[in-house]
C-alpha cells in the first residue's frame, strides 16, 4: 500500500498540514460538538474547513472556524506540553484525516517542537502520533470514517522546517549549496512563542537556538486590552483573528478602523523580539536571517530593517510545514518507503542533525 508523506505543524495559533498536493490551514480552536437544530440554506460558510465536525473515540468536536462560531465552550490552548494536551490530539487527527485520502491509509509524519520543548516532549509526541488512528470527519456532504496507520514520525526543532523549505526541493534534494553552507538564522514568530535557531552548514547549532515567550499572542493581548478600554468590548483570542487581519472592527453596526491600534501593538512586540534576538545572536555572526511563521509574516514590516541581512521567508506562515514535508520525502522517498541509508531508527523518533538526515 502507498504510504503518504505528511508535514504537520501543531501551531498554537493555526494548525498547518500538507501532503504535498493539499495544504490545510485552520485556526487552532477546538470546542465540544453539539447537535445544531438548523443550518441556514444561505450560509456563506460553504467550505469543508469552515464546517469541521470531528468524531474521535465516540466524542464529537467542532474544529477551526466552526468551533469559534458555534461552540458554547471553545478554546485555543496555549499549553506548553502539546503531547499531553487533549485539544492538540484533536487537531492532529483532524489534520491527518484531511490530508490522507480514502477510508484507509498509511502515513509518515515530520513535525516540530519549539527548541526549548524539544528534549522534553519529542518522544511523547512521537508516541501519540505513531500507530493506528480512527477518526470520522463530518464536514462534507456525508461522514467519512478513516483508519490511518502512522508508520514513522520524525520530530525536529520547529523553525528547522523553514531551513528545509529553503534548501530542499520537493524530492528532498539540497538546493543552493553555497548558501546552504553558510550560517543561517531563523526567527520563527508563532502565536505563543518566538523560536530562534541557527543552521551552520545545515547542522543545528543548539547553543544559539532558544525559545522566548513573546509571540503574536502578546500583540493580541495588547489589542484585546485596547478594545476593552476604547470600545468596552471583550473578545477571546480566537475572535480576534479576523479583526487583526483586516484592521477593522464591527461594533454597533459601524465599522471602526483599528489599524493604528494594531500597528502600535505590532511595533511594541517587534521591539521586544528584536531585543531578545540581540541578546542571543551577535549581529555579524550570521550570513543571512530569515523571518518566518504567521507572526513573522505579520510583524515583518516592523522587524526587517532592525535585523541585519534579514528577509521574510517565502510563504512564511506555511514555510515550516512545507519544509517538514520536503524532509519526509528525503527520509522516506517519494514512494513513502523508509530509506535506512538516510536515517537511523532513532533519528526517525526525533533526533535532529544534518548527518542523520543526510543533508551534508
Amino acid at each position: 500500500m502507498f504510504t503518504s508523506n505528511v508535514g504537520i505543524d501543531l501551531g498554537y495559533g493555526f494548525l498547518k498540514a500538507t501532503n504535498g498536493s493539499r495544504d490545510v490551514v485552520l485556526p487552532s480552536v477546538v470546542g465540544l460538538g453539539a447537535d445544531l437544530a438548523y443550518r441556514s440554506e444561505l450560509s456563506l460558510y460553504t467550505q469543508e474547513e469552515d464546517n469541521l465536525v470531528v468524531e474521535i473515540d465516540g466524542d464529537r468536536y467542532f474544529v477551526g472556524t466552526l468551533a469559534a462560531r458555534q461552540s458554547e465552550i471553545a478554546a485555543r490552548s496555549l499549553a506548553e506540553n502539546r503531547p499531553g494536551d487533549w485539544s492538540a490530539r484533536v487537531l492532529f487527527l483532524t489534520a491527518l484525516g484531511l490530508v490522507i485520502d480514502g477510508p484507509t491509509g498509511h502515513a509518515n509524519i515530520v513535525t516540530g517542537l519549539p527548541p526549548a520543548h524539544y528534549r522534553l516532549y519529542r518522544d511523547a509526541l512521537v508516541d501519540i502520533m505513531l500507530g493506528e488512528h480512527r477518526v470520522v470527519l463530518h464536514g462534507g456532504p456525508r461522514p467519512l470514517e478513516k483508519s490511518i496507520v502512522v508508520e514513522n514520525v520524525r520530530v525536529v526543532p520547529q523553525p528547522f522546517g523553514t531551513v528545509f523549505d529553503l534548501f530542499l526541493d520537493r524530492s528532498g534534494t539540497v538546493q543552493q549549496p553555497d548558501l546552504a553552507a553558510s550560517r543561517v538564522g531563523v526567527i520563527d514568530i508563532g502565536f505563543r512563542t518566538t523560536d530562534l535557531v541557527v543552521a551552520d552548514h545545515l547542522d543545528y547549532v543548539e547553543r544559539l537556538s532558544v525559545t522566548t515567550t513573546t509571540g503574536l499572542g502578546t500583540a493580541y493581548a495588547l489589542i484585546a486590552d485596547a478594545l476593552q478600554r476604547d470600545f468596552g468590548l471583550t473578545r477571546e483570542t480566537y475572535e480576534l483573528d479576523a479583526i487583526v487581519l483586516s484592521g477593522r472592527l464591527r461594533s454597533g453596526g459601524k465599522v471602526q478602523d483599528i489599524t493604528p491600534l494594531r500597528n502600535d501593538a505590532f511595533r511594541e512586540v517587534a521591539r521586544k523580539i528584536i531585543t531578545e534576538v540581540e541578546s542571543v545572536w551577535q549581529k555579524d555572526d550570521l550570513d543571512v536571517v530569515y523571518v518566518t511563521g504567521g507572526g513573522g509574516q505579520a510583524l515583518a514590516g516592523f522587524l526587517l530593517d532592525a535585523v541585519p541581512n534579514a528577509a521574510l521567508a517565502p510563504a512564511a506562515q506555511a514555510a515550516n510545514v512545507h519544509g517538514y514535508w520536503k524532509l519526509s520525502n528525503k527520509l522516506f522517498g517519494t514512494t513513502g518507503a523508509f530509506n535506512p541509508s538516510l536515517a537511523t531508527a532513532d533519528s526517525v523518533r526525533g533526533d535532529v542533525g544534518a548527518r542523520a538526515a543526510g543533508d551534508r
